[in-house]
């Protein structure tokens, strides 16, 4: 019989496998449960500014009040079967890649201090950008269009109009973000999960799920300015614009502020999120480790 310290300990060996596989789950959970929020961030972050003409949305209530409006309460959840396809893998290759940086190391995450831990974070920002960036490239576009002046039909209409080399357009601005996001994800949940541990190594689920919850906030707070910028560059269609460029006009134009735009809608999201997707996570590697020892 297993006890409940054993249940809920967090399981600190594995072999890649089963990482992407957990992941792949628990990339699930996430997106099922923050994709409406992430609706709100992106048509937050990407309404146009014009001088003398009242903002569409006032902030993160008006945009969900609005959107049910005059969309109803799939609105809140347009371009959904991409993320469902495209990040369930990407948060496979997260966690895959996170335990191939500790594998590169040769050390346990037990064993390993803060600043290793967050070096092999950033090995799930490389693994993940290929596939993240033509997958937000193509989510965007449908969340940030117009109900009443819709140009795309979905996710194969959008890459059959922008074709393969439009889908990767903000590669380099993905990568820009997920970097410090992944190691700044993974060294928060590990510094959390450090403190809350019980004397034996165990934690409690409540613990578990506030260090996820803390993780995905300090990430977002890291690099909310860099998916702000990644979000107009993967909306702009027809134009090229430099990361740079688009960092200077921003500012110029709405002030350094815009850098937080949709970072309530961020929070509402983020904290859920990555409270259930690390126990998901943990849930699913331990038992497969149960499983397939």
């Amino acid at each position: 019989m297993i006890s409940e310290k054993e249940k809920i300990a967090e399981p600190r060996a594995s072999s890649l496998w089963k990482s992407f596989v957990s992941g792949g789950l628990a990339g699930v959970g996430i997106i099922t449960i923050g994709h409406p929020m992430d609706t709100v961030k992106v048509l937050l972050q990407t309404q146009p500014t014009v001088p003398g003409v009242p903002m569409k949305f006032s902030g993160v209530l008006d945009c969900v009040s609005k959107t049910i409006r005059y969309e109803g309460i799939t609105g809140l959840y347009k371009g959904m079967a991409t993320p469902l396809f495209g990040y369930t893998p990407m948060w496979a290759l997260c966690f895959f890649g996170f335990d191939m940086g500790k594998h590169v190391q040769g050390k346990k995450v037990d064993d390993m201090t803060l600043p290793e831990v967050c070096f092999a974070g950033t090995f799930a920002g490389f693994a993940t950008t290929l596939v993240m960036s033509p997958t937000e490239r193509i989510k965007s576009l449908l969340q940030a269009q117009s109900p009443t002046a819709k140009i795309y039909n979905g996710p194969l209409d959008v890459f059959r109009k922008i074709g393969i080399r439009g889908t990767f357009q903000g590669t380099l601005a993905t990568l820009y973000r997920d970097i410090p996001a992944s190691a700044s994800f993974f060294g928060t949940n590990e510094f959390s999960k450090r403190i809350f541990a019980r004397p034996d190594g165990s934690l409690s689920t409540p613990a578990a799920l506030l260090s996820g919850g803390l993780a995905g906030v300090v990430c977002w707070t890291v690099t909310m300015p860099m998916d702000v910028i990644k979000s107009r560059i993967q909306t702009m269609v027809g134009k090229k614009v430099s990361y740079f460029e688009v960092l200077k006009n921003l500012v110029a134009k709405e002030g350094p502020a815009a850098l937080y735009k949709g970072y309530i809608a961020v929070l509402l999201r983020a904290f859920p999120c990555n409270a259930i997707g690390f126990v998901l996570y943990d849930y699913s590697l331990r038992t497969l480790n149960e499983k397939f020892p």
